[in-house]
């Protein structure tokens, strides 16, 4: 019984999972180089540079009710907003989505690292019909070298 009940618990994680959006990211730095960027895993960036963040959302359940617009980005817990100058990490324009095929969404943030420590962007999608999307990127920005 036990043993039914565990292939059960793990049948429907894995059921959930293939209902989740599929979001994909990677970074530029100021030099060009390009680098996956992995949820979770620390990203270091240099003190007062620009990157560009490229984000990718596949569509893997087709007709999602929620447009890509209505993803939140979340700096520290407040929105990432051009608007807000006092962000360690400072959008440089709204972040804007653009339909490449019919379950395929791109955007470019691109940003200036501002005061060294370590921030936390959540990327959330709400789906009142499947399971939505979390995700924590984890930017460093390391002190000034002497």
């Amino acid at each position: 019984m036990k043993r039914i009940i565990m292939i059960g618990v793990f049948l429907l994680i894995a059921m959930a999972a293939a209902w989740t959006c599929e979001l994909t990211y990677t970074i530029t730095n100021p030099l060009g180089k390009t680098t996956s960027v992995a949820p979770g895993k620390p990203i270091y960036l240099e003190p007062n540079a620009s990157y560009s963040l490229a984000i990718s959302f596949y569509e893997d359940h087709r007709n999602c009710p929620v447009a890509p617009s209505a993803t939140l980005f979340l700096l520290d817990g407040a929105r990432w907003n051009p608007a807000r100058d006092t962000q360690p990490l400072l959008l440089s324009a709204p972040i804007t989505w653009k339909e490449t095929n019919s379950r395929l969404n791109e955007t470019v943030a691109t940003f200036t690292t501002r005061e060294p420590g370590t921030y936390t962007l959540e990327i959330l999608r709400e789906c009142p019909t499947k399971a939505g999307y979390s995700a924590q990127l984890i930017f460093v920005v390391l002190p000034p070298q002497p």
